[in-house]
């Protein structure tokens, strides 16, 4: 019998029948649990993960139309591939919100995102279905770190951005810089009064910008963008320097990387039933010399994480009591 421990490798071995083993084994096991599991990630490789187009979804049916997903499952996979990676992003490219206007489910939504630590999630449409002023105060809280470099709120003749532009980020050895964009035709059939003091600038003239600043400056350029595929792929063509676009809002699920000429254009699909991932490789001049590209479904194998399934039991009470009080009027 062999006891093997959290980084793979044999920690006992045992070789016939010994008095007291279960006792014995017993001990070892909890020993081994109790160790600290090392990190294994290469430091010549950079990890992006990334998702998109939440919905609101906590969690999955399990059924036909929806057979794996929920953010339950994806705070434990997150856990798990930052214990074996030293340098990883968290991005997404918005649509957490549910399409429609779901206050109660919206918050916890919100909630549950929160202890998942993003590097940056995108405004997406989504987001502000509830109206600017919703979006606003959630972004002011601070507790998730929302993005947009093209979208401000005009009153009274003054116009500000909704959340800062771009990130600049040291992981490890790397430099990293993205910039977080909306298409101008996301809000095409909103709700007037939705979004009477929105204001959607040129994305394309806001990602030439980030790039001739910053091209020469950093490692890795990614742009998470709120289009959809075919926009992506337009913007690839417009602008040169992007090595990533993380796309959204279309739902496409990208199952191989499209490869443009030194740009990678990726999406995960709909209902946040998948985390992508994409580990991109560095040469020691920092040039990209490689990539490996998966999308990871969250399946029903994945552990829930506590933290977040008490959210959603507490989503649920929320939801019952709301339902019987309405009942009685």
């Amino acid at each position: 019998m062999f006891l093997i421990g959290k980084d793979g490798y044999i920690k006992k071995i045992y070789n016939g029948y010994k008095e007291n083993f279960v006792e014995t084994l017993s001990k070892e096991i909890d020993a081994l649990l109790l160790e600290k599991k090392e990190p294994t990630g290469n430091a010549n490789i950079l990890t992006l993960l990334f998702s998109n187009s939440t919905n609101g979804y906590l969690e999955s049916c399990d059924c036909v139309e929806n057979p794996f997903g929920g953010l339950v499952r994806r705070a434990t996979l997150i856990k798990e591939i930052r214990e074996d990676n030293p340098c990883v992003l968290l991005l997404d490219s918005g649509d957490i919100l549910p399409p429609r206007p779901e206050p109660l489910l919206s918050k916890y939504t919100l909630l549950s995102m929160e202890g998942m630590s993003y590097d940056l999630i995108t405004l997406g449409d989504q987001e502000l279905i509830l109206g600017t002023e919703y979006i606003r105060h959630e972004i002011e809280k601070k507790k998730l770190s929302f993005y947009s470099a093209n979208l401000t709120v005009c009153q009274d003749g003054a116009c500000n951005y909704l959340a800062p532009s771009h990130l600049i980020k040291e992981i490890g050895s790397f430099t990293v810089g993205v910039i977080s964009v909306i298409s101008q035709e996301t809000f095409m059939f909103f709700p007037k009064d939705a979004i009477k003091d929105l204001q959607v600038s040129d994305p394309v003239k806001q990602v030439q910008g980030f790039v001739e600043n910053f091209r020469d400056k950093i490692d890795l350029i990614v742009v998470v963008s709120h289009f959809g595929y075919e926009e992506d792929l337009r913007l690839a063509k417009q602008v040169k320097g992007i090595d990533v676009i993380i796309g959204g809002h279309s739902q496409t699920l990208v199952k191989n990387a499209a490869i443009l000429p030194g740009t990678l254009i990726v999406q995960a699909g709909e209902k946040g039933q998948y985390l992508g991932r994409l580990d991109i490789r560095f040469d020691e001049k920092k040039k990209i010399v490689a990539h490996q590209y998966q999308l990871l479904p969250l399946t029903k194998d994945i552990i829930d994480d506590e933290a977040v399934r008490a959210l959603i039991e507490q989503y649920h009470l929320e939801s019952k009591n709301a339902v019987q009080l309405d009942s009685t009027h």
